[in-house]
């Protein structure tokens, strides 16, 4: 079973970093100052599994992608979630999001407004190596002759 979830986290951190223009960025594990700011967003890649899909060796793998929304009050919060949606919606393409939620919604000691996002994602690593048979077989099929390559019968 393959995985590259190191390039998958580095593929979302890249697009925020690369992309993203709204707010300034906080990544986790990286010191970040917010007095003055207005508005902000944290995102961070988590991985959730993942299993062997059914044509050899391809991985099927499953991941989020959380986005905490900051801002002064509710209003420029929803405001920079619908901006964050859109973004997501716009530049994952590399990867099947299925859906977001809002995981939660509140107020830190400082009274800044957080909405805490998810993004379902689906993904695939690994290269394809089901091939079909290469060896033909002519059998009567129903009293006909049909040809059979051990998937799919032919008339």
């Amino acid at each position: 079973m393959q995985s590259n979830l190191k390039g998958t986290k580095y593929y979302f951190e890249k697009l925020f970093q690369d992309e993203w223009t709204k707010t300034p960025i906080h990544f986790a594990g990286q010191e970040f100052d917010s007095t003055g700011r207005d508005t902000w967003v944290n995102p961070r890649f988590v991985p959730q599994g993942g299993a062997l899909s059914s044509f050899g060796m391809r991985t099927k793998l499953y991941g989020v992608v959380d986005v905490v929304c900051w801002a002064k009050n509710d209003v420029e919060a929803f405001d920079l979630v619908d901006n964050v949606v859109e973004f997501m919606s716009a530049h994952g393409k590399e990867y099947a999001i299925h859906k977001f939620e809002v995981n939660d919604h509140g107020w830190d000691d400082s009274n800044m407004v957080y909405v805490y996002l998810t993004f379902d994602l689906t993904y695939y690593e690994g290269e394809c190596q089901a091939t079909a048979p290469t060896t033909y077989n002519t059998i009567t099929y129903h009293g006909k002759n049909v040809t059979h390559n051990g998937i799919i019968l032919t008339h």
